[in-house]
């Protein structure tokens, strides 16, 4: 849906430097496979074939943990065709606490699954870096998995971590192809009416959501904001 010249004038500007913020965080990596190499306070363990935790990097001996009932073990071991890194959502079995899985499928020379090695990385992790970078007083930046659920949120919100939206607006956009778009709504987390940019990072399935308050995108100029949507910006 195209937008008028009105709501143009008010809304691009914020719109702008949403986007400009959010693709930032995909281009330059800052959120790709490397930002989870890099982080500092994050776990890596190994698994074997049987789900059976056999190396840490920063526990000896390795506790016992077995992750057979991981959606990304079960996943891998099947045997069907399925990326070689999947992303999940987790209570931590070591350290406890939710955290970001990244886990990547090992196999052996003729491609037999041999184990798994991961990587945690815990919601606040994330939340340091989208504090750096917000926009002021109403901003705030999520991060999700393309399914819709919540992994990282500034301002954070303790009991939004792993729910869903599924049932907003900003969804179409977190799991379409493109992967981007830009709307206005009424948060499902904090229930403030927003104005929402959404781009999907290229190597994972996670999708960044930057928004601020409509009241923010008034004081740009005069007028009302319109209530159109539109995914071409």
């Amino acid at each position: 849906m195209r937008k008028s010249a009105a709501s143009r004038g008010i809304i691009a500007p914020t719109i702008e430097r949403l986007s400009k913020r959010t693709g930032a965080l995909t281009s330059r990596g800052k959120l790709g496979q490397g930002y989870f190499q890099r982080a500092a306070d994050r776990r890596e363990l190994g698994g074997d074939a049987n789900g059976t935790l056999i190396n840490s990097s920063d526990l000896w001996p390795v506790p016992d943990v077995n992750i057979t009932d991981r959606a990304y073990f079960k996943a891998f071991k099947s045997g069907t065709e399925t990326s070689p890194i999947l992303v999940e959502l987790a209570r931590a079995r070591v350290a406890g606490g939710w955290a970001t899985i990244v886990a990547h499928k090992v196999t052996g020379p003729k491609g037999e699954f041999i184990g798994i090695v991961t990587r945690a990385v815990a919601p606040e992790t994330f939340e340091k870096y989208f504090a750096s970078v917000a926009l002021g007083e109403g901003a705030a930046i999520s991060m999700y998995l393309r399914d819709g659920t919540l992994l990282a949120r500034h301002p954070h919100v303790e009991r939004m971590i792993g729910s869903h939206v599924r049932n907003s607006p900003i969804y179409r956009f977190i799991s379409s192809p493109s992967g981007h778009g830009t709307i206005r709504l009424t948060s499902p987390i904090d229930g403030q009416e927003r104005v929402a940019s959404a781009y999907a990072l290229r190597s994972i399935p996670i999708a960044i959501v930057a928004s601020t308050w409509t009241t923010a995108v008034r004081s740009l100029g005069a007028g009302g904001v319109s209530d159109d949507v539109w995914t071409d910006c």
